[in-house]
């Protein structure tokens, strides 16, 4: 276990899922699951110096599925199992994101401000700081960063280097979270469609 680790978003978001996680581990496991996650996203955090080329916002989300997922299969949870448990905590934590803003400020940053409603949505799992998210948009070079998809900004280079490919299919479903979350008012089963395409 880390010592002294400060409470920060990625542990909460972990917290709030403990019946997504209960479905996949055994009973034991569930004592210390947040810790334990968190303890190998810290140490996945300790490599962020070889992934230079890579926009840290979307390294940092790497980085937290990575350490969900590993977990999750150092516990004997199948590839299939891990991969849905991903999707659903991705696409659920997004929506407790949005469900927060009114439809007008849902449209107008879909409008006029694409990139800080995608930083919303990319930090949904790590950080919902909005010092710091604004700071990022303030400058340039990040802005263009925004504009790009994730796998434009070399993350899947994370993922081969980790052995853990199959990892970018939850990319996917993080840059349509918007979509979905909109198609959710309107059809109930569109969530249970985007899990069933990578299984």
């Amino acid at each position: 276990m880390c010592a002294g680790m400060l409470k920060i978003r990625f542990k909460q978001v972990l917290q709030e899922s403990e019946a997504l996680f209960s479905r996949v581990l055994m009973e034991e496991n569930m004592a210390t699951y947040v810790e334990d996650i968190y303890c190998m996203y810290e140490k996945l955090k300790n490599e962020t110096h070889r992934f230079q080329n890579i926009y840290m916002v979307y390294l940092d989300f790497a980085q937290a599925i990575h350490a969900i997922y590993k977990y999750l299969k150092e516990h004997q949870v199948t590839e299939e199992d891990a991969l849905i448990v991903l999707c659903e905590l991705c696409i659920e934590t997004t929506h407790m994101v949005l469900d927060r803003f009114s439809f007008i400020q849902l449209a107008y940053y879909y409008a006029v401000k694409k990139a800080y409603l995608k930083l919303i949505i990319t930090h949904a799992l790590t950080s919902l700081d909005s010092l710091q998210m604004a700071q990022e948009l303030e400058e340039q070079v990040l802005d263009v960063e925004l504009e790009k998809s994730m796998k434009a900004c070399h993350i899947e280079e994370y993922f081969a280097y980790h052995h853990v490919e199959e990892l970018i299919e939850i990319v996917y479903i993080m840059e349509s979270s918007f979509d979905i979350f909109l198609d959710r008012v309107t059809s109930k089963d569109h969530e249970d469609r985007i899990i069933e395409r990578i299984i």
